[in-house]
């Protein structure tokens, strides 16, 4: 056992041996010496050194000195042996004393192959851990040096000098404990030791209490913050818990009231057009007529002109023959004097009806003949009663609420009683007169002012949206806060005048006298009742824009001055 220990670890079995003999003196007469070259004082044998001194010992092995035993009394050398192994006649090394022990004792194998096979693979594995045997025991020896030089110290130096020499061993340089201690010192970083203070530490442990005082407190305010955030927002869902049935029937509301506006919307953008429709007809028809009765005034000048210059020239040459020319004026000549005849008996009949006199307020010759003939009657008429059937079917198939005024502004009455504010913000009050343009368009299609005196006031339309929003006992301030004070106004300016410009292109006369009466008499009624209308306006300056050009139309083909009388 003892030739396997200082094989495997002999690092340690020397350590050992060194503790041993520390307080031994000294031989003074060594069997066995090494020469002072192979060990020096004062140094710590290195890994060279202690290969030499096992060659050494391997020598003296195979010498057979290994059988000179002395004893540790006497100074004599200690056997490294138990004596139970005899010597080899063959070179072998300490490894190999080790594995001769398992090799004497093992059984010859005769098996076979399979048992030949198992043996090669045992003697692999051996192999490999031996391998790993060698690396670990060069860390093993590394480790053991370390501790030597940790433990010998100088007066050791002396004693394992001697034993190096009688070993027949390389001993190493030794370093000095004196560098050693100073190299440790060196590596040994010095820390410098904290010095406490009791104030200082009171002082610190107040500030940490500060410190979490004050995190305490926002945490506590954090806390605060939430529960009355955490209040608040149950009384909101409280609050909201109680009007859940008050939005809900809000929210039906404008639900039905948006599908309400949407199918409106839809039913005027396709009634409109055949509103459009009837009114480009009934215009048409009127610019025929009126067209008709000018050419007619216009060939009537004509002939009064030839009837003068004929006579004149009857009684120069008095020559004159009957033709085809000549009969179609004797006709219209006829047709013209029976015109006049029936307008003097119709203002006779008037100044008899009237207690005032017509007659000195009129000149004779100065009428207009404006008078249509059967066949032109019949047609206008014919289109009239065209127009006013269609009319009647525009709106046939749409239900009060969406195809009379009443209907409309009722509806949108109570969305402006239930929630002003919304109606209020939707702008309703400038959306309305194009809501209700249609239908006041469709009831104006018959409305002229050229021909008649109609007061607008009286109008089913106007009736109906001058009550509009309308509340009881509301007074005057409340009536100027109203936001559709100016629904009327606004209505006239975007749809009575506009239908006026039409029919003044389409059947105003300039050379009738009723028909400029009525007209001039229309204009300063609008300006007169409604302010807003005035001369900055765009739909007022097209009116007096075509006011303007059917005067200058008729001055430039109606008023006809005969310029070829004869100097005599």
């Amino acid at each position: 056992f003892i030739p396997s220990l200082i094989n495997v670890y002999p690092f340690i079995f020397l350590s050992f041996i060194f503790l041993l003999i520390l307080n031994i003196p000294e031989p003074t007469n060594p069997i066995y010496t090494i020469p002072s070259s192979y060990c020096l004082e004062g140094a710590i044998p290195d890994a060279a050194a202690i290969h030499a001194a096992r060659k050494a010992r391997e020598a003296a092995r195979l010498r057979g000195e290994t059988s000179n035993n002395v004893n540790e009394k006497s100074g004599e050398f200690i056997p490294l042996n138990d004596g139970r192994k005899g010597c080899s006649g063959k070179s072998r090394l300490v490894r190999d004393d080790d594995n001769d022990d398992d090799g004497e004792n093992e059984r010859v194998a005769f098996n076979g192959l399979h048992s030949q096979s198992k043996q090669r693979d045992i003697d692999r594995k051996k192999l490999q851990y031996e391998y790993e045997e060698e690396d670990g025991q060069d860390d093993i020896d590394h480790w053991e040096e370390q501790q030597i030089r940790k433990v010998v110290k100088n007066n050791s130096v002396s004693i394992i000098a001697p034993m190096c020499r009688e070993m027949d061993l390389e001993v190493p340089e030794i370093v000095k404990e004196s560098s050693l201690l100073d190299i440790a010192r060196e590596k040994i970083v010095q820390k410098p030791l904290q010095s406490y203070n009791l104030d200082g530490i009171r002082s610190r442990i107040r500030d940490r209490l500060k410190s979490i005082q004050e995190v305490q407190r926002r945490h506590t305010l954090d806390m605060d913050k939430a529960v009355d955030n955490l209040i608040e927002s149950q009384s909101e869902i409280t609050r909201i818990e109680k009007k859940t049935p008050e939005l809900a029937e809000r929210h039906r509301f404008f639900q039905e009231l948006r599908g309400y506006v949407s199918d409106l919307v839809e039913c005027f953008n396709e009634k409109l057009i055949n509103i459009k429709y009837l009114e480009e007809k009934m215009n048409k028809s009127k610019l025929d007529i009126l067209t008709k009765i000018m050419e007619r005034r216009r060939q009537d000048v004509r002939d009064q002109m030839i009837e003068l210059s004929s006579k004149k020239s009857s009684v120069i040459t008095a020559d004159h023959t009957e033709n085809t020319e000549e009969a179609q004026r004797v006709r219209r000549a006829a047709e013209r004097e029976g015109r006049r005849r029936r307008r003097r008996e119709q203002r006779n009949k008037q100044i008899s009806m009237s207690s005032l006199s017509l007659s000195k307020n009129h000149d004779e010759g100065l009428s207009s003949d404006d008078e249509l003939s059967s066949i032109d009657a019949a047609n206008i008429s014919k289109v009239g009663k065209e127009v006013e059937n269609q009319a009647r079917t525009i709106l046939s198939d749409v239900i009060d609420e969406f195809s009379t005024i009443n209907g409309i502004s009722n509806r949108l009455n109570s969305w402006k009683v239930e929630d002003y504010d919304s109606y209020n913000d939707a702008y309703v009050s400038m959306c309305l007169p194009k809501i209700f343009s249609p239908l006041v368009r469709l009831q104006l299609l018959f409305w002229n002012p050229l021909t008649e005196h109609t007061n607008i006031e009286t109008m089913e339309w106007y009736k109906a949206l001058a009550v509009y929003s309308y509340r009881y006992g509301e007074n005057i301030d409340a009536l100027k806060k109203d936001p559709d004070k100016r629904l009327i106004p606004s209505l006239v300016e975007k749809v009575l005048i506009p239908k006026t410009t039409g029919l003044i292109h389409a059947s105003y006369d300039p050379t009738s006298s009723s028909q400029t009466s009525r007209l001039v008499t229309f204009i300063n009624k609008l300006y007169s009742d409604y302010p807003s209308i005035v001369g900055d306006s765009k739909q007022v300056r097209k009116l007096l824009t075509t006011v303007k050009e059917k005067i200058k139309s008729s001055v430039d083909n109606d008023i006809y001055i005969p310029m070829g009388y004869s100097k005599r």
